[in-house]
């Protein structure tokens, strides 16, 4: 089976899926009797590539990690078309599959939403790496898939490289969860274990945005948003509705100084970034995120600063604990892979 896919947002996330794709498409093909060809590329800043008949990932690739234009991409293919924008590269396309995977608003969910939006109103699957459209636009656009007869999958959006998304669809199936505590933000995992260590905090912040572990914006880590983002997702899938965002509450670390968490070493604790949430007899969530001090019993103060860590309590089966890897470009591209993976292998 031939799988045409279309790759909106070019980035490091769109790299990364890029870079796990030409490892592993061999593999798949002999596996699972599946070749993926990829027959558009659009970004913001590199600009876009359309062919239908296929495009050479091991051509596109170098070009992007150069930060070069795909007008550079050269091709015999006289039905190869450049510089048009994401929506005109849906449409001309002809992809099956449609990769998002462009910045997150986590205030509207847009422009994300909007290709999501046209990509299923062409009946064309979509997997997402992006939080916005899963957090805030989650009901509109599962009805909208179910309409067309296509899947919505956005299992990269939450721990990355750990397949959390697609085990809580199955895994609960039977059950309900009553509570939910996460340690899912990189950047304030290793901001608060830097400070830990006497850097001062906007040292600890920028050695994280130059690794890469931060949002375009760092305040969105900074402040909770992105934390809350990935709850609200999970709650999401949980309830298989939006989850009120009036029902949580929001901190930040912002306020904590280094003073406070050599303090809090003093007394063998430690400062972190919890997202808790707790499921109402009525079935609704109610929680909060924000800074809070743990001490050597809690499963969380033992997590590395480069991994993320989730908690779940269920009424039958009890509690469960998952952790695992929260950035990276190999790990994200893995996990929408498996989501790509899933729409044709159940």
């Amino acid at each position: 089976m031939d799988v045409k896919i279309a790759l909106i947002g070019a980035g490091n996330v769109g790299q990364g899926f890029l870079s796990v794709l030409r490892k592993k498409r061999e593999q798949l093909a002999v596996r699972h009797g599946i070749t993926f060809q990829l027959v558009s590329v659009c970004d913001r800043s590199h600009g876009s590539v359309t062919a239908s008949a296929g495009l050479k990932i091991s051509e596109i690739l170098p070009i992007l990690e150069d930060g070069r234009g795909l007008l550079d991409y050269q091709t015999s293919d006289q039905a190869c078309v450049k510089g048009l924008d994401p929506l005109a590269c849906l449409e001309l396309s002809q992809a099956d599959v449609v990769l998002e995977c462009t910045h997150s608003n986590l205030q509207t969910g847009e422009p994300a939403a909007g290709y999501i939006r046209q990509a299923l109103g062409l009946r064309k699957h979509v997997v997402s790496s992006n939080k916005g459209p899963a957090a805030l636009n989650y009901q509109e656009l599962r009805d909208l898939a179910k309409t067309n007869c296509v899947r919505y999958l956005f299992g990269a959006s939450v721990m990355n490289g750990t397949p959390l998304v697609p085990l809580l669809r199955n895994a609960y199936r039977a059950d309900e969860v009553l509570e939910i505590r996460g340690l899912l933000n990189v950047t304030t995992n290793f901001v608060l274990a830097q400070m830990e260590k006497d850097k001062p905090g906007e040292a600890a912040i920028q050695e994280a945005v130059e690794n890469g572990y931060s949002e375009a914006d760092v305040a969105l880590d900074l402040e909770g948003h992105d934390t809350m983002a990935k709850l609200m997702i999970l709650l999401n899938v949980l309830s298989d509705r939006q989850q009120p965002l009036d029902r949580f509450i929001r901190e930040g670390i912002t306020n904590i100084t280094v003073r406070d968490v050599q303090s809090a070493r003093e007394k063998n604790m430690r400062y972190r970034m919890i997202a808790h949430a707790v499921r109402d007899e009525d079935g609704s969530w109610r929680g909060q995120v924000g800074p809070n001090k743990i001490d050597a019993l809690d499963p969380f103060y033992h997590v590395v600063e480069t991994q993320n860590a989730i908690q779940f309590k269920s009424e039958t089966v009890g509690d469960i604990y998952l952790e695992g890897p929260g950035s990276g470009r190999q790990e994200v591209g893995y996990s929408m892979l498996l989501d790509l993976l899933s729409i044709y292998v159940p």
